[in-house]
């Protein structure tokens, strides 16, 4: 898809769907100046707003993603636009893809440098005959801060960092086959070597790639994606995006404000991060080297079969019904890397899903769940209630609970207090473990034990935690805790962030949504 192809596209998909789409640009929403003529007309940078917006955002895990800086790598903002297309199209249709734009907020940017995209030249043409390179454009271990945010597409990105709260966050490029994760600037290079430290949340960030590079597997369309840091896998950089999003916000010797003098420049504010956002910039983004080709062959983009695409949505509860498609011969550079951003979202959130039966005449209540969103689950069990039919639904009681909680996530004394009773604690394996899922089940006689059960309800929940090993570290660079939004939220029950108008939603406890009997 070209320039003028992708505003159309979009516009007409908002016309179609308002309820889960807002389209704006970066120069409407952000007062940004047009980095230049795209054609007849001035360039604009379009940004979308993926989620049901008839739900309140808060709380929200968000995801950021940004289809290219370089406007020469091709399949970011194609890919993007597709996934765009593929969720609104099927959000009436599929469960998961429901469950993903109710509960997560998506903000994507197709084109970041669309000056650079509409004439498939890498950099933005700041000036006549200056051209800059968006991606050495942000304030991360740079020698010279007067050259920053000199470029439309860099301050797009920081716009919406410093507007937003992401958690995780992808970039498309092209020219190699990688995915990229922390570090990757010269202060954490080990001395004499093209390796780099560990950042703090490597165990994080590590397994998520080896996810990524699992569901977009080798076909005879694509090269195998290669996993490591920025710095092993592609080469070290100066005022990169990656390490930026991740580390300017509490590294604060690795940055500094910008005093650019382009486009009649740009606030200093918008880049003093610690006083002014100081939560804005703690996510986990992945670097996409999409393809060796930045211009791939239409014949290996791969097909727009569903099955191709949303193969990864299995339901446990019914594997035989699974359907998967030829992977090998129908997988291309866009289908693997939607389905990444498919994962990618689902990830930003844990969520409990459970099925689950009566036996009224022998008593017995029968529960199954499993946690998505999710790679280990440490911890995991019921936790059930009996109350008369007259004490009003618990869905009132349980609304309140999260209301009172919401900031800091779920505590156990609010649990307790509706669900006082618990079964045994499980563990095993979350819904992207790369050993498979594991379904709990419970069973209980509780129904044969009540009198009066025609005025009696049972309400049950079920509770998980998750991931705790993304607090392992061997020699974190700064020697530090995971500092990134997406890890404290599982590993800290206190941990809260706000930024702008959002806020982190605790997920040190999981808990289902409830069920009456």
């Amino acid at each position: 898809k070209n320039y003028d192809n992708i505003l159309t596209d979009i516009k007409e998909l908002q016309s179609k769907y308002p309820d889960l789409i807002e389209v704006t640009t970066a120069q409407e929403k952000f007062d940004l100046p047009s980095p230049g003529m795209c054609g007849e007309a001035k360039c604009v940078t379009p940004i979308v707003y993926l989620t049901n917006h008839k739900i309140d955002n808060t709380y929200k895990p968000q995801v950021y993603i940004s289809g290219e800086v370089h406007g020469n790598e091709r399949v970011g903002p194609t890919t993007t636009l597709e996934f765009i297309r593929l969720v609104l199209e099927n959000y009436e249709l599929n469960d998961f893809i429901k469950n993903l734009l109710d509960q997560r907020y998506l903000v994507i940017s197709p084109m970041t440098n669309a000056q650079g995209y509409h004439d498939n030249h890498r950099e933005e043409t700041v000036e006549p005959k200056v051209h800059l390179d968006p991606n050495r454009d942000f304030p991360f271990d740079l020698t010279d801060y007067s050259k920053c945010m000199q470029t439309v597409a860099a301050r797009t990105v920081n716009e919406l960092f410093i507007s937003q709260l992401f958690q995780l966050a992808f970039t498309f490029h092209g020219g190699i086959n990688v995915i990229g994760y922390v570090w990757g600037a010269p202060r954490h290079m080990i001395r004499h070597s093209q390796k780099s430290t560990e950042a703090p949340d490597f165990s994080a960030a590590q397994e998520i790639s080896v996810l990524l590079h699992n569901v977009a597997s080798k076909s005879r369309h694509t090269e195998e994606y290669i996993l490591g840091t920025m710095t092993e896998t592609v080469y070290e950089v100066r005022g990169g995006m990656e390490d930026w999003a991740y580390g300017a916000g509490w590294e604060t010797s690795a940055t500094q404000s910008c005093t650019p003098t382009t486009y009649n420049g740009y606030s200093s504010d918008k880049t003093n991060y610690s006083e002014h956002h100081p939560e804005a910039l703690k996510t986990l983004m992945y670097l996409i080297e999409t393809s060796t080709q930045k211009t791939p062959s239409s014949k290996d983009l791969g097909t727009k079969d569903l099955t191709c695409l949303l193969n990864l949505f299995r339901d446990p509860f019914n594997e035989d019904n699974a359907s998967y498609c030829d992977i090998y011969h129908q997988d291309g550079h866009i289908t693997r890397n939607i389905r990444m951003m498919l994962v990618l979202s689902d990830l930003a959130k844990a969520t409990v899903w459970t099925s689950h039966s009566v036996d009224r005449a022998g008593g017995v209540v029968t529960l199954q769940w499993y946690v998505r969103g999710a790679f280990d689950v440490d911890e995991t069990y019921v936790r059930y209630g009996v109350r008369e039919k007259d004490d009003g639904d618990v869905a009132d009681r349980f609304d309140d609970v999260v209301k009172d909680g919401s900031e800091k996530g779920w505590k156990l004394d609010m649990l307790e207090e509706v669900f006082p009773y618990q079964s045994v604690v499980s563990q095993g394996k979350g819904y992207w473990n790369r050993d498979g899922v594991t379904v709990f089940s419970w069973r209980s006689e509780i129904l044969a034990l009540l009198e009066d059960l025609d005025d009696r309800v049972v309400d049950f929940v079920v509770v998980a935690r998750v991931d705790g090993h993304f607090g392992d570290q061997q020699k974190p660079d700064p020697a530090l805790d995971p500092q990134s939004h997406f890890a404290r939220s599982r590993l800290e029950p206190e941990y809260t962030a706000e930024n702008a108008e959002f806020k982190v939603f605790n997920q040190y406890y999981v808990v289902s949504e409830p069920i009456s009997i």
